[in-house]
């Protein structure tokens, strides 16, 4: 019998700037200075779901209060929670990422803010002090079911009565029509933001098996596991939904 050997895999291009190896995705080795721009390139609602956690931190944010962003990267998003209004400008925020070059890039987007502390560490780990809100951007998708639990429990147990968990994800659909359909469009998506079918093709490679998507149910059943009884689906896309999980 002749023996096949695979070659090995060379550098691609998962965007114009941004090149991964042999098939793997990393946030390190100059990911973060393309980060924004890619992300917007790639990911549906990105600037309307920034919105919407701010508006929600407005909500359910003390005056004076504590709030977490699991999963800072560069720091876009948490600037704009802690700059969103007179409420959550009032609010201590802190941001979480193990990738120590986002960690640097959030400081420097940072430094103005006062009421921001940037925080190197792993955030399954990090144990969360009492709060009034936690944002996680499409971290928590790259653990598994079990570690999500852990992660939600601890969440739940550090949120106030009353505190909310927003969640962005990336999700499967039910019926395998429909998540074969949902595929072509978000190709198709990204395409039309500007990245090369090569691009998509490459990124899709280096995220499979390390972005861990489940289905909405599985979503909603491990937050009801973690505790949180008032759950919403409150924003949709193809396969990325948003939720709002408040303890009660």
């Amino acid at each position: 019998m002749k023996n096949y050997e695979i070659p090995a895999q060379s550098g691609a291009q998962v965007d114009v700037d941004i090149q991964v190896t042999n098939g793997t995705w990393s946030f390190e080795h100059g990911v973060a200075d393309s980060f924004v721009s890619h992300v917007r390139k790639s990911v549906p609602l990105y600037d309307h779901g920034h919105r919407m956690a701010a508006e929600i931190a407005s909500c359910f944010t003390l005056p004076g209060g504590f709030a977490y962003e699991l999963g800072c990267s560069t720091g876009e998003l948490i600037t704009k929670l802690a700059n969103y209004n007179s409420r959550t400008k009032s609010v201590n925020w802190v941001g979480i990422d193990n990738s120590i070059e986002m960690v640097e890039k959030a400081r420097e987007s940072c430094k103005q803010f006062d009421n921001i502390e940037i925080i190197l560490g792993d955030i399954v780990d990090y144990e969360l002090q009492t709060c009034d809100y936690v944002v996680d951007f499409l971290t928590s998708q790259f653990l598994n079911k079990t570690t999500q639990l852990t992660l939600f429990s601890k969440i739940y147990n550090s949120l106030k009565e009353r505190g909310a968990f927003f969640l962005y994800t990336k999700i499967l659909q039910e019926d395998s029509f429909f998540q074969d359909l949902s595929s072509v469009m978000y190709n198709r998506f990204k395409i039309s933001n500007g990245l090369s079918p090569s691009h998509v093709l490459s990124k899709s490679e280096s995220v499979y098996g390390v972005i861990k998507p489940e289905p909405q149910h599985v979503m909603l059943n491990l937050l009801h596991e973690a505790g949180f009884q008032k759950i919403l689906p409150i924003i949709r896309f193809l396969n990325f939904e948003g939720y709002l999980a408040v303890r009660v």
